[in-house]
């Protein structure tokens, strides 16, 4: 094995010379591939590439690299699969879910199918189950997601694998009932059939924010994030049948949530709550404080997520000049960045602006975020 351009290319790597350490890697790959016994320590360094790829954002290349390192696992199709591939498979599958929708659909189909699931680890089963189902679910099919969401759910998943469960599949019916226009029924099913499709999809709906709730509470039960002090009032404030009371909303308001997991179940919850419960408004500022305090403390970089929702929830209700003045603090904390926290912040901000009646600051806006 090339030993010194190896650590030099992990030396690139430590540096972020990321091009540098591809070039080295490639050299030492392909000296090796020439000597058979050499195949483990190919196998190694074609991770360090997958590594490399991913960072250079070079996606296909990180699928080939992945793919081969599996392929160097299996010996021939006859054999049986060695449980170590699977986690390979799930660091497959994890690239495909960001980089390649299709076909990370097709991958968990297969890893999820009859002949392969007996061979898989009862954990990893469970988390292609999960990310097949979140697959659907960013590929708009919200049926398929919630089927395969719910059945990883009654697998008795460990602590964590529940609470991400739980707070995918509450996205998941919040998102068959806001997009089912879109998406009705299959066209085979029959009038009484489809009636019963909608009634399942509100059932569905009517959970979304007790999901969310029970997320938060198994993120914050983990033993790495539970506070026995806090426990006590997080449960009653996360039991469905409970309503936050106005004396819990005072200036010295605790920050409740000491999970870093917890950051997306909450502000899914904070979202949810201000979009489709508006008449909920204490409850909804209630959760928009604890966002306020978590990110400040746990997630600094997610403020501008906030900041935007305190500039919705003060638009929602009529407070106008308020809310330009907080869409304007989450622009300019977004200030360097094109991502699509950005251009929904600033569409939002179009929208107020007309509301305003600034038609002409509107439109630069919204041409801005085109």
């Amino acid at each position: 094995m090339g030993i010194s351009e190896y650590k030099q290319a992990q030396a690139a790597m430590d540096d972020d010379k990321f091009y540098l350490a591809e070039a080295l890697l490639k050299g030492v790959k392909a000296r090796l591939s020439t000597q058979p016994e050499q195949k483990q320590n190919v196998s190694d360094v074609t991770r360090q590439m997958a590594r490399v790829s991913l960072h250079l954002k070079k996606h296909q290349q990180t699928t080939e690299c992945l793919q081969e390192i599996i392929r160097g696992m299996q010996h021939s199709p006859q054999d049986t699969p060695s449980p170590l591939v699977y986690k390979e498979y799930l660091n497959l599958f994890l690239h495909l879910l960001h980089t390649d929708l299709p076909q990370a659909i097709l991958l968990g189909r297969a890893l999820n199918s009859p002949s392969e699931t007996k061979h898989v680890p009862p954990v990893y089963q469970k988390q292609f189950r999960m990310l097949l189902g979140v697959s659907y679910l960013c590929d708009h099919q919200y049926g398929a997601a919630v089927h395969h969401l719910q059945t990883m759910m009654s697998s008795q998943p460990n602590p964590i694998l529940s609470a991400m469960g739980t707070n995918n599949l509450a996205v998941a019916f919040w998102l068959s009932k806001q997009n089912f226009h879109r998406h009705p029924p299959p066209s085979h099913l029959t009038p009484a059939q489809s009636a019963a499709y909608y009634t399942q999809v509100d059932s569905n709906f009517s959970n979304t924010i007790p999901l969310f709730k029970k997320s938060l509470f198994l993120f914050e039960q983990l033993p790495a994030s539970s506070d026995a002090n806090l426990l006590p009032l997080l449960t009653l404030l996360l039991d469905p049948k409970e309503t936050v009371h106005p004396h819990l909303l005072g200036e010295d308001l605790p920050n409740l949530l000491n999970s870093t997991y917890s950051a997306k179940p909450l502000w899914n919850l904070v979202s949810c709550l201000l979009r489709t419960q508006p008449d909920q408004e204490m409850q909804g500022r209630f959760w928009l404080k604890q966002a306020l305090l978590h990110f400040r403390s746990k997630e600094e970089s997610q403020r501008d997520k906030v900041l935007s929702l305190v500039a919705l929830l003060e638009r929602m209700y009529q407070n106008l000049e308020t809310s330009r003045e907080f869409y304007l603090q989450a622009l300019e904390t977004q200030q360097h960045s094109d991502s699509y926290e950005r251009v929904n912040c600033m569409l939002q901000y179009s929208r107020l602006l007309e509301q305003m009646g600034l038609s002409r600051e509107s439109q630069q806006t919204l041409q801005e975020a085109e």
